[in-house]
């Protein structure tokens, strides 16, 4: 029973050195605050996300509420560069999201016809 004692204060000193070195370590910038576990995504000046925290034990430093992460600093969602929409209009045209389109997969291209010599 004393050994059971002995244990359990020992691994629950080490856990609040561990606790207290990850602090230490970790600095969050203006803005952010530590959370305990990374978060599913975090919201940015082009796209927003729910808070949502992943099962992965790793401390890792978030925007506070309102707040936003633009070019790695976290500002306020208000002050954030109006975004333009992508080129072909939001109801898709020739760009899918970030994404431009070059060619459709089944159109064929000059380039990619084989070559007899």
């Amino acid at each position: 029973m004393e050994l059971q004692v002995t244990l359990i204060v020992c691994l629950s000193a080490l856990m609040i050195e561990v606790s207290s070195e990850t602090q230490a370590i970790l600095s969050c910038g203006p803005n952010e605050y530590i959370v305990p576990f990374l978060p599913m995504c975090e919201s940015t000046c082009y796209r927003t996300c729910a808070p949502i925290q992943s099962q992965i034990a790793r401390p890792t430093c978030i925007c506070n509420p309102t707040f936003v992460r633009y070019n790695g600093q976290c500002i306020p969602a208000t002050a954030c560069p109006q975004v333009q929409p992508p080129v072909g209009g939001p109801s898709g045209g020739a760009s899918n999201g970030p994404y431009q389109r070059v060619a459709s997969l089944w159109e064929e291209s000059s380039e990619c016809r084989p070559t007899w010599e």
